[in-house]
């Protein structure tokens, strides 16, 4: 079950996958107290407009090598919508989040000539919420 990682950095995944990684963390912390929060990337043309396909596409790949090779191996990413991605920083708090989401943004925009816009928002990961269900005749 052991992996051989070829590239340093982010762990990219499905979103299908992400969601499981994403609960399995959240269960997590209900037992370790550990901090992670869930980082939101969006894409958007300089008047926060849309941006043609072909451009919002090759916008993304820049921003997809940027999370990968800025963030820690330990980390997980996957693509959201045509111009979006979600980023789960592990052992990390909101205000941490929001500097490692400057770094990446900052990287992402350093050398483009026309500045496309990218807007993140953090949010902590909450502990989940477990109810205990009672069986019949219980107290």
């Amino acid at each position: 079950m052991s992996e051989q990682i070829a590239k340093p950095g982010a762990y990219c995944q499905d979103y299908e996958t992400f969601k499981s990684i994403y609960r399995f963390i959240e269960r997590g912390i209900v037992r370790s107290g550990q901090k992670a929060c869930v980082i939101l990337f969006s894409v958007v043309g300089e008047e926060g407009d849309s941006i043609v396909p072909w451009e919002k596409d090759v916008l993304m790949g820049h921003l997809e090598e940027d999370i990968r090779s800025t963030l820690r191996i330990g980390d997980v990413y996957t693509r959201y919508s045509s111009g979006q991605y979600l980023v789960l920083v592990i052992d990390t708090t909101e205000r941490m989040a929001d500097r490692i989401a400057e770094r990446i943004k900052d990287k992402f925009l350093e050398g483009m000539e026309k500045k496309s816009l990218l807007i993140h928002y953090c949010y902590a990961l909450q502990a989940a919420r477990i109810q205990e269900l009672k069986m019949e005749g219980e107290c």
